[in-house]
């Protein structure tokens, strides 16, 4: 009797082996950068809506003619708390500043905040100009991170943060009377409530020093 040829069943049963070999190489290959990427993506939603939050504020400033005070006033959809943020927002008659917050002590996970300032006042229109930062914690923890600061005429991101938009490093402050607002603020901030209210008085154009003493000074 003819005897049957099993060499083709025998070399597909092979051939599957070598499958399975292949795809679990490629797996434990693909896995560790696919996690990764799963982590960092669970960062990027912080820097993703805080910079959405950004862009709400300056839409509602355009809109309003002043600052936004709470995040549902923005209306963006992003809510308070999330699996990964808590976000939260302060503001003054000067600038918003906008948080995210981790809620988890992960590497990859870290806090972002945003600021949108009152960059220049059209005189003549009294339209509203703003600018804009994004900064990134550098390293991970939970607390809320640092306000951006003013110094030298220009907002620039806090110490232990980078500037996640390469281009805009800074927002400079080209305006006197803004220039003694901001500084006027951050005397205020630091508790030196004298200094300024000097600071304040000296600011020419009137509308600038409303915005100034309500920030600085009605407390």
């Amino acid at each position: 009797m003819p005897q049957k040829d099993n060499s083709k069943g025998s070399f597909t049963i092979i051939e599957f082996c070598v499958i399975l070999l292949i795809l679990g190489v490629i797996a434990a290959i693909a896995l560790p950068s696919l996690l990764g990427q799963s982590i960092k993506d669970g960062g990027s939603i912080g820097e993703n809506n805080v910079g959405t939050m950004n862009r709400g504020q300056m839409g509602y400033v355009w809109n309003n003619k002043r600052f936004a005070t709470s995040i549902a006033d923005l209306e963006t959809g992003i809510p308070t708390s999330s699996e990964t943020y808590e976000y939260s927002l302060r503001s003054t008659p000067l600038y918003a500043i906008h948080y995210a917050t981790p809620r988890q002590r992960k590497r990859s996970i870290k806090g972002y905040v945003g600021i949108v300032v009152l960059a220049d006042i059209d005189r003549e229109t009294g339209e509203l100009e703003t600018g804009q930062l994004v900064c990134a914690v550098q390293k991970a923890k939970t607390s809320r991170p640092s306000d951006p600061i003013f110094k030298r005429g220009a907002f620039v991101c806090p110490p232990g943060t980078k500037n996640r938009r390469q281009k805009q490093r800074k927002i400079k402050i080209r305006d006197r009377d803004l220039q003694l607002a901001y500084q006027s603020l951050a005397f205020s901030e630091a508790g030196n409530s004298q200094r300024a209210r000097e600071l304040a008085a000296t600011i020419k154009d009137a509308k600038i020093k409303e915005k100034a003493l309500a920030a600085c000074c009605q407390k």
